[in-house]
């Protein structure tokens, strides 16, 4: 009876200082969950194109990131293309909310789009910045996506510049 009694109350102590467990699938429905991003996505649904030139960093970003996987997975759609002209030509068919660039190429993109730009939130993404110039990029872009980072935080971040494009809004 003592026994039993004392492995009951080393029990309770074990269960009274181990670290909190969810239930599987209980990750799922918290905030930042794959449910609550499919949540997300299905309110702000992204059409994402990246400009992933071969000397870009976000080459290694996005493929760091798991970016076509994890946007596809939430419900988003998800293409890549690799020349300025091919950016053009695939904003101009009006099937693109948001494209993703590297925070060194933003100006450019912009400056060689033109009236284009207007059409699509330009997310940038800085690639293996210090927490300076990270600091320094967010107060001069509207989003940003940091990467390395955390798929909420980036998924959040498209589903803002999504909500942000949708009320017709622009940064001049």
């Amino acid at each position: 009876m003592k026994r039993t009694f004392g492995l009951l109350l080393v029990a309770a102590a074990v269960f009274a200082i181990s670290p909190e467990l969810d239930a599987c699938g209980d990750k799922s429905l918290s905030a930042g969950g794959i449910r609550w991003q499919r949540a997300l996505a299905a309110r702000y649904p992204a059409s994402v194109l990246a400009y992933v030139p071969s000397s870009s960093p976000v080459s290694s970003a996005t493929r760091e990131l798991k970016f076509p996987e994890t946007l596809r997975r939430v419900g988003h759609r998800y293409s890549e293309v690799a020349s300025l002209g091919e950016l053009r030509t695939s904003i101009e068919t009006g099937r693109y909310n948001v494209v993703v660039v590297g925070l060194g190429e933003v100006a450019d993109v912009e400056r060689n789009l033109g009236q284009l730009a207007a059409r699509v939130v330009v997310v940038p993404v800085a690639y293996r910045l210090s927490k300076s110039e990270i600091r320094d990029a967010a107060s001069q872009q509207r989003f940003l996506i940091r990467a390395p980072g955390k798929d909420v935080e980036y998924l959040d971040t498209i589903a803002e510049a999504v909500k942000f494009g949708s009320k017709g809004l622009r940064k001049s």
